[in-house]
């Protein structure tokens, strides 16, 4: 999970609301024009990425995601801050959220990564695991929590291809380990700024920059 910078919303939604639509009858073309913007958000590179689990995302594929169910609250069903790209898995992320095999969660406990940054709350290891952050605050730890728990972001798969990305990050390091010692601390943050570029377009991102940065 990664920050993201929320485009403004959409004209649709307004308009959906003044005529009291449900979402089960908007239309293709409104839609689209709802998964406009969210794309734009959701892109990185010349990809797209679930904005929980940061897999890839292809396109015409993923969903229109409720962070808050709309089945929860039909009043935030077309608030665009409630609005969020998710990509199709039903082991994780919006389609397990709120299926009967999720577990129960307020809304207002997971973390809005357009709101919050992700980075302050959860911790990516190199084992392919995600963590609620060391120290964090009673709230903060809750939070962290919730949104692990929530949208199953230690799924298996993940896990693995987290970890994965992360045994390509560590090959890369140890290719020139002994070189590194030599640097000074701003060019080794140089080279590791040139490392994680080189996997911008790879999902899973922050695992390997958190690698990076905090390894």
């Amino acid at each position: 999970m990664r920050k993201l910078q929320r485009p403004g919303a959409p004209a649709v939604l307004e308009e959906l609301t003044r005529r009291g639509a449900t979402w089960s009858g908007v239309t293709r073309t409104e839609k689209k024009l709802i998964r406009r913007p969210l794309e734009a958000m959701s892109m990185r590179g010349k990809s797209l990425f679930c904005n929980y689990c940061e897999s890839k995302v292809q396109p015409a594929r993923g969903h229109i995601e409720h962070l808050t169910a709309r089945a929860s609250d039909p009043a935030l069903e077309f608030v665009w801050g409630n609005l969020f790209l998710s990509c199709d898995s039903n082991a994780h992320c919006g389609h397990f959220k709120d299926s009967s095999r999720g577990v129960a969660y307020s809304p207002d406990l997971v973390i809005h990564p357009d709101v919050d940054d992700p980075d302050n709350f959860l911790q990516f290891f190199s084992s392919g695991e995600v963590q609620p952050r060391q120290g964090l605050d009673p709230g903060s730890q809750t939070r962290a929590l919730t949104t692990i728990q929530a949208l199953n972001l230690n799924d298996p798969d993940l896990v693995q291809a987290r970890a994965g990305l992360a045994r390509q990050a560590r090959a890369m390091v140890f290719d020139y380990l002994d070189s590194i010692e030599a640097l000074t601390p701003t060019d080794r943050a140089e080279l590791f700024a040139d490392e994680i570029a080189a996997f911008a377009g790879s999902p899973f991102f922050t695992t390997v920059r958190q690698f990076f940065i905090e390894g």
